[in-house]
């Protein structure tokens, strides 16, 4: 067996750090029975200073070269003296059908993290932590192991944590949280601040998060000082920085995304803001079981949408020993 998981993925201010922030939460699930490398060729700048000692390591793709060649000379650097090659996780809608079989064809196992079904898998597994997926949404061959839902959530510790914890736990609730991902490149987070304040949602102290790729800083900072409104900003917020906030909200607004799963492990109260397409399904899950609605849905109405039931259920804390299986059984 080799313990080496090498981890395709990428990120930055266009394409968002969803993705990044999620192999982060895998490669530390991971740890203690499997070591992850992460392989990138946008992003890794992200990675590397998202939080602060994560102690994985990183190698660079040179972008002129061929993307899938260069994986799997990489590969062999990290296949055993026994001749087991490392795991291989694709977290990207770029690690297409062709790509997954060049990698099959030169004998490894891939694990696939997706969240769209855009076409045909060859990966040995797939992992989709949104709920709703059923193995008939996928083209996919008889043998490919399929793990869909909430159950196989990718959090990173703090949140797992927090989620054993949320029903022992009570804290004030002084505040609104928001945070549009780590990129928000529409710049979104402007928006929501537009429908919160034009409409007199917000009745308390707003702590506002951006993430280490967002680039719309000025144009944000000249709507707020134009609007005069008070609130509290936030950067380079670690994973324990994040549940501290979350924990004191009344409630948050966030895309239908990890965010949003995050907070769910934390708190309830969730209003969800979609800034990408491939957050439909998510959103439309959330809203259907009533652990979460839109905040448009909130401006109209102003009642919240919650099932602690369900929500305890699926966010038990033991996504890492059901993630740790699934590995240790392809290894």
């Amino acid at each position: 067996m080799n313990n080496r998981v090498l981890i395709r993925v990428d990120g930055g201010p266009a394409m968002g750090l969803g993705h990044l922030i999620r192999c982060t939460a895998l490669a530390h699930m991971l740890e203690g029975a499997f070591n992850a490398v992460f392989v990138c060729q946008q992003g890794a700048q992200y990675l590397e200073n998202r939080e602060s000692g994560n102690g994985f390591d990183v190698v660079q793709l040179d972008a002129v070269l061929d993307d899938v060649e260069q994986l799997i000379r990489l590969s062999k650097v990290y296949t055993t003296a026994e001749g087991h090659p490392p795991l291989v996780v694709l977290d990207g809608y770029h690690f297409g059908a062709d790509y997954q079989l060049k990698l099959k064809n030169n004998g490894l196992r891939v694990v696939s993290i997706d969240d769209i079904h855009r076409e045909r898998f060859y990966s040995d597994v797939i992992i989709n932590h949104s709920g709703g997926f059923s193995r008939e949404d996928y083209d996919v061959p008889m043998e490919t192991l399929l793990y869909t839902g909430l159950e196989y959530c990718l959090l990173r510790p703090p949140f797992l944590q927090a989620a054993n914890n949320r029903s022992a736990k009570r804290f004030p609730k002084s505040s609104i949280f928001i945070c549009l991902g780590g990129a928000d490149p529409n710049n979104d987070t402007l928006a929501v601040l537009d429908l919160l304040y034009r409409n007199r949602v917000v009745d308390r102290k707003v702590n506002l998060v951006l993430g280490s790729a967002f680039q719309h800083e000025d144009a944000l900072m000249a709507y707020i000082h134009k609007n005069n409104i008070e609130l509290e900003i936030f950067k380079k917020v670690s994973a324990e920085g994040m549940v501290g906030l979350m924990e004191e909200a009344k409630f948050a607004v966030t895309p239908p995304s990890t965010t949003s799963y995050e907070y769910l492990c934390v708190n309830q109260n969730l209003l969800l803001y979609k800034i990408a397409d491939n957050q439909k399904r998510m959103e439309e899950y959330l809203t259907g079981v009533g652990m979460a609605t839109t905040l448009r849905s909130f401006i109209g109405d102003q009642q919240f949408r919650n099932n602690p039931d369900l929500q305890n259920q699926c966010f038990d804390g033991k996504q890492r020993t059901r993630i740790i299986d699934i590995f240790k059984n392809i290894a």
